[in-house]
């Protein structure tokens, strides 16, 4: 413990962002009815989704996302622990390959 926090405690929450944009969207209903669930049962919170983001700043280009997500998670690990879940391989496939898709993970400032 330091300072009457245990390591859980310290340890800052991690953020998955996700810009995509469809090539089909053949695969988004699956995905939209199972991934919730996969992100709560590694204890994630979806804090953002949505569709057709508006631009507030730079210049506009074909790669534009059609789609935003935000995911928050307690730790690094629970974020990786949701990436390498088995159940969830199957829609990660299918976003990957129907979607230009990109993917970043950031540590929160807690």
């Amino acid at each position: 413990m330091h300072g009457g926090r245990t390591k859980e405690t310290m340890m800052a929450k991690q953020y998955t962002f996700f810009s995509i944009t469809h090539t089909t969207d053949a695969w988004v209903p699956a995905y939209a009815a199972a991934v919730p669930g996969l992100v709560v049962k590694h204890g994630g919170r979806i804090l953002v989704q949505a569709s057709e983001p508006d631009r507030i700043e730079g210049e506009s280009s074909d790669t534009d996302p059609d789609f935003i997500a935000i995911l928050e998670w307690p730790s690094k690990e629970a974020e990786s622990a949701w990436l390498n879940d088995p159940d969830y391989a199957p829609y990660t496939k299918a976003r990957l390959e129907g979607s230009v898709n990109n993917t970043w993970s950031v540590p929160g400032l807690d």
